[in-house]
């Protein structure tokens, strides 16, 4: 990549990445050759009206812009549709070493779009944006990116789709941790940066020649095309809906591209009327403390602070973050006034204060408390951790492209806040349980069946006796596509066997058989789910969502263990030694944590909040996840085995972002309402904290702090480690 360097600070142009090292002389011969051709191809609604205005002298074409490609043409733009457009060619070097490929890394001094249709699975480093997103030294070179004219579009693969730590085959849901204008990204994988690779030249080609100069000289040019994106997307009809979240989520649909629209209204920018840029800067904000508010070494709150995208990680215990924003620096490029407009674009905006500290509402204070993973508006089964708040100037003619402020909480902190905003509880390395089906037609049957077994009564005493009678007739459809599907995968494990033991000669038609016999297994199997997928009669919804609903209403229930006491202790007397000791295992280590304690009986529920106030009432966030992991441990390993499936994950978060805690803190306050410090339960037993994070040593006949120390946070292999440290000091 050395080669790139060198041509990086010479001041060469994008089209001197040659084999052999361009001069600008060459590059600008390029550029003269390059106005001969048409500005796109005539046929087309968009070409027609480039080529009449570019006849007429009002629109710029693509002279001197360059496409970068850097997935080596997996998702190539066809370049024949812009016939002044020019493409990087890399030299062979660069090829070689591959340094080609995935997200760019250096600012080009040419107006430059690009893409990459490359990724990393999504534990591994994930999505070509999130590789930036995750420290403030990408989003810096982002934002230096966007304001030297170029634009970069990158599929989310799965960092942005329906689900959650991919349970059951679905996706991990947001993982972006902060929201920006500086890059386009499309929802989907290979291929589905494609409409957007299609628009940009196009609205490149349709400003006008005095428009697109000034804009490429200002640093407006792609901060324009973002707003042109967003306006003009299908779905955005007004100024409101410009102004809401609709407008500015993270990920974009590549059918919302209205590529027409983005060139009309590129085109129709006149010089003395130019589209603004809101400016943003932090200047003051709470600041938790390390060792006290929170504990994750060498990291602070701050993730990002550029000028138009601010970016903070909720990490101190404290319910709020207030922060005051200052967006009176947004500039207008000829100088007329603006209008400030500050909208919640993510998030719940009735939790939200955004206080204006002036009269032109250009600088505001903003509270933000802390919230639990929340669902995407317009998304069904996406799920997000992050608040996005966006700040727009307008100047009488356009809005500006969003500015934001984003707030992103922490997936795997369970936390629980006292109804006056006091911490109560954060529990680290949380998780979810989920519990499923794995052998349906034995579920069915069961279901079906009334011979008076407590498994039975247990499932069938969820349903009504309409469903029942229902599901009874599907369960009876789909025994006959089960049988199917059964002598199917029999037929296919015999013509694997076939083919191993086959001939040289005989080998081609063994294969075919194989795959003769897996699509028709395939498709049995098909049948099925399409059987499990049918809406009940008079009900709108599937026998499979009915049976996953009551399945999770089981696991949530806290009384579950308690209710049917006797029952699980004869069945776990019975139980598989294998399935025994999951099930102790996920009991001894809920009792570490203090969910659980031993009792005569065996294990209850020790809840933080005590009282005469029901169960379900009382128990924290982390309380209730710690209960439903328990809870589908019994289901799964002691009331149905090998008929329910089980799967408990830790709730995954970027490591570039935060680390593995084994611990749960559990907060401690005086009568009056004065902090005391906390309870940490750690695997290694339990621990005591005074108000100010020292490790408490030695108490008072009074139960108080009499001698503490402090404690050192290091990361070791991706989780946080404490030991003491420093000397042991009295208590003041």
């Amino acid at each position: 990549f050395a080669g790139l360097l060198v041509f990086m600070f010479s001041g060469g142009s994008a089209g001197a990445l040659q084999e052999k090292s361009d001069d600008r002389a060459e590059a600008q011969a390029k550029e003269r050759e390059a106005k001969k051709k048409p500005i796109a191809l005539a046929g087309s609604e968009i070409g027609d009206l480039l080529r009449k205005w570019y006849a007429a002298g009002t629109a710029a074409g693509n002279i001197g812009d360059y496409y970068d490609n850097r997935d080596s043409g997996h998702s190539q733009l066809d370049m024949s549709r812009y016939p002044q457009l020019q493409q990087i060619v890399y030299p062979e070097s660069v090829i070689k070493s591959r340094t080609n490929r995935g997200r760019q890394t250096r600012i080009l001094p040419d107006v430059v779009f690009g893409n990459s249709s490359t990724s990393f699975s999504a534990e591994g480093g994930g999505s070509n944006p999130r590789g930036y997103y995750v420290s403030s030294q990408g989003v810096n070179f982002l934002f230096s990116q966007y304001t030297s004219n170029n634009l970069y579009i990158y599929p989310e693969h799965v960092d942005y789709d329906p689900g959650h730590n991919r349970a059951g085959g679905g996706g991990y849901g947001d993982l972006y941790p902060i929201n920006t204008p500086y890059l386009i990204i499309s929802q989907g994988s290979s291929g589905t940066d494609q409409p957007f690779m299609r628009a940009v030249p196009y609205t490149l080609a349709a400003f006008r020649p005095e428009v697109k100069q000034k804009l490429k000289e200002s640093g407006f040019l792609m901060p324009v095309v973002q707003m042109l994106l967003r306006i003009s997307n299908n779905g955005i009809a007004t100024n409101a809906d410009y102004l809401s979240g609709k407008a500015h989520p993270p990920v974009f649909q590549g059918n919302a591209v209205n590529a027409r629209k983005m060139v009309e209204m590129a085109h129709g920018i006149n010089l003395s009327d130019l589209p603004p840029m809101a400016l943003i800067r932090a200047v003051k904000e709470d600041a938790p403390v390390f060792g006290r508010d929170y504990f994750e070494t060498g990291r602070t709150e701050k993730l990002a602070d550029t000028p138009t995208a601010i970016g903070r990680i909720f990490r101190g215990s404290a319910r709020t973050r207030k922060i005051t924003i200052d967006a009176s620096e947004s500039k207008d490029l000829n100088g007329k006034p603006l209008k400030f407009f500050w909208r919640v674009l993510q998030g719940d905006a009735s939790r939200i204060e955004i206080n204006y500290l002036n009269p032109e509402q250009s600088i505001a204070e903003i509270t933000v408390p802390h919230f639990n993973r929340f669902p995407v508006e317009g998304r069904p089964g996406l799920e997000t951790n992050r608040v996005d708040i966006g700040v727009f100037v307008h100047n009488g003619t356009y809005y500006s492209p969003p500015a934001f402020l984003t707030f992103f909480m922490l997936d795997r902190e369970d936390r629980t806040y006292a109804s006056d905003g006091r911490i109560a509880e954060i529990g680290y390395n949380a998780g979810t349980a989920r519990i499923s089906v794995a052998d349906w037609m034995t579920f069915l049957r069961l279901l079906k069946s009334d011979g008076g077994g407590w498994q039975e009564r247990l499932l069938r005493g969820r349903f009504s006796a309409e469903q029942l009678s229902a599901i009874g007739d599907i369960a009876d459809e789909f025994a006959k596509a089960d049988a199917v599907a059964v002598a199917g995968k029999i037929k296919h494990d015999a013509a694997i066997a076939a083919e191993k033991a086959a001939a040289e000669n005989d080998k081609s038609k063994a294969k075919a058989a194989v795959d003769a016999a897996r699509k028709a297994a395939d498709a049995a199997r098909r049948e099925g789910e399409r059987v499990l997928e049918k809406k009940l009669p008079g009900h709108d919804i599937s026998v499979a969502a009915l049976v996953q609903k009551v399945l999770n209403e089981l696991m949530a229930d806290v009384n579950f263990a308690s209710a049917n006491a006797a029952a699980l202790e004869q069945l776990t007397r019975g139980a598989d030694k294998k399935d025994l000791a999951e099930l102790n295992a996920a009991r001894e280590s809920l009792t570490r944590l203090g969910v659980l304690r031993k009792s005569d009986g065996g294990f209850e529920i020790n809840p933080v909040r005590k009282g005469n106030a029901p169960l379900s009432e009382r128990l924290t966030r982390f309380e209730n996840k710690c209960i439903e992991r328990l809870n589908a441990a019994l289901l799964t390993r002691v009331v149905l085995p090998k008929i329910l499936r089980y799967e408990w994950r830790v709730n995954y978060v970027d490591t570039r972002l935060d680390s593995a805690k084994d611990w749960r803190d559990v907060y401690n306050y005086a009568p009056d309402g004065t902090p005391m410090g906390w309870t940490r339960y750690t695997n290694g037993g339990i621990e005591e904290f005074n108000a100010e994070g020292l490790l408490i040593i030695e108490k008072d006949a009074e139960g108080r702090c009499a001698k503490a120390q402090r404690v050192r946070y290091e990361r070791v292999s991706g989780a946080i480690k404490t030991t003491p440290a420093g000397e042991i000091q009295t208590c003041g």
